[in-house]
């Protein structure tokens, strides 16, 4: 009788605890909605009280809708999170909506579990290409991504970093494009699983090894894998136009 008295109030205090684990996590996340809402409110308050382009008698009616979805978009997104980066997913998400290049929300690197496929991509004469390769096996370095799960590689990159590129020009493409193949927790991109890229030797058709990787590890890879330039000093003829190098001010 004792014994089954003891497994009675053990399995009461077992349900307890989940519940009040459950009623733990529910709250955080319900805190995490609350803060992603305050501050999408205010970043969009920011933008109306101080963007040219969302100043009615300037007409620039294009941006002004843009806004409005990009608000919309990130409103309906909240009831997805639950942790910070799904916060920060929102409020990037909102930032990038725009199209302007001005405009971004990128937290640098942050000690959240990260995941990746191994490889760090780069972006070179208008193609995605891998600049670095995890692991012994170097053999898709140099080669040219075609596309993932038949998904155009244009198209994946426009998806994949479409919550850091506030701008679909080169300059951000190179800046972030490394991120392509990195699971940083967004509830709002899936990995892709198989991929298709042009070696040297003819088309490889790729399972994507999605993996585990510690933060300053992957922080090295991207370092080694950006591209460098200096821009110097000069103005010279591109095409049609000009081409002014400032390498600091």
């Amino acid at each position: 009788m004792r014994r089954r008295i003891r497994m009675i109030v053990a399995g009461l205090a077992a349900t307890l605890w989940a519940g009040s684990v459950h009623a733990q996590t529910e709250a955080s996340a319900e805190a995490w909605r609350q803060l992603a809402r305050a501050d999408l409110d205010a970043a969009h308050a920011l933008i109306l009280e101080s963007h040219p382009g969302a100043v009615p008698a300037l007409g620039d009616e294009a941006f002004r809708q843009r806004m409005g979805r990009g608000y919309e978009t990130a409103v309906a997104r909240i009831a997805a999170i639950d942790s910070y980066v799904g916060y920060t997913a929102v409020l990037g998400g909102f930032a990038t909506a725009f199209g302007d290049e001005h405009i971004w929300s990128n937290p640098r690197l942050r000690g959240v579990p990260y995941a990746w496929a191994g490889l760090v991509m780069t972006r070179r004469g208008g193609q995605w290409v891998v600049a670095m390769q995890d692991g012994e096996d170097q053999g898709l370095v140099g080669a040219r991504l075609m596309s993932c799960d038949s998904e155009t590689a244009e198209a994946l990159a426009a998806s994949r970093l479409a919550f850091r590129v506030s701008s679909p020009v080169e300059a951000q493409y190179i800046a972030h494009g490394g991120f392509m193949f990195v699971d940083d927790g967004n509830p709002f991109l899936s990995r892709p699983r198989q991929c298709v890229f042009e070696t040297a030797d003819g088309p490889a058709n790729i399972e994507m090894n999605w993996r585990p990787v510690p933060t300053p590890r992957l922080a090295e890879a991207l370092t080694a894998a950006a591209p460098g330039a200096r821009a110097g000093f000069g103005v010279r003829r591109s095409g049609d136009h000009w081409w002014i190098a400032l390498e600091r001010l």
